[in-house]
């Protein structure tokens, strides 16, 4: 059974450790999931961010919430609001997926918040065969590719 972004999220913060986080000042910033051509998402990580600990506190939401442990915080975060989100996972991947012809090994999906573009995002990373990386930028709230690049794993 696939479990949406917006189902982990209300199910994470039903949890007693996510619930005192929130208190203390720690927001959602993102939200990761990796999975094969075939599979469903039956997991996400989740990201509490505290601006003025400058760490995230990472959380693995499947059948249960099991804390994953503190991170520091590679750079400033901002609030993400997973009711903006009207596009669902799958509706992202199928949209970066459309004219994509080679062959995948994984797909790699992040909800967030860019900064840059002022909106809540899909990142959608398409693994190949050979080890690069087909990234594309889609907006949470229709289904529109916002930017694409191409990173080679092997490469410099």
């Amino acid at each position: 059974m696939v479990l949406r972004f917006k189902e982990a999220v209300i199910k994470a913060e039903k949890n007693e450790k996510v619930r005192e986080l929130k208190k203390q000042g720690y927001f959602l910033i993102s939200a990761f999931t990796m999975l094969a051509l075939d599979e469903e998402i039956c997991g996400w990580k989740l990201h509490y961010y505290n601006p003025k600990k400058k760490n995230i506190h990472s959380f693995m939401v499947g059948k249960d919430v099991v804390f994953n442990g503190v991170s520091p915080a590679m750079s400033e975060s901002k609030e993400m609001d997973p009711s903006k989100f009207r596009i669902l996972s799958e509706d992202a991947i199928e949209e970066a997926k459309k004219d994509f012809e080679d062959d995948m090994l994984k797909i790699m999906l992040t909800a967030r918040f860019d900064q840059k573009l002022n909106k809540n995002v899909w990142s959608v990373n398409l693994v190949r065969k050979d080890m690069s990386i087909c990234s594309f930028t889609i907006s949470g709230e229709e289904k529109k590719i916002l930017s694409k690049k191409e990173i080679s794993l092997m490469k410099r």
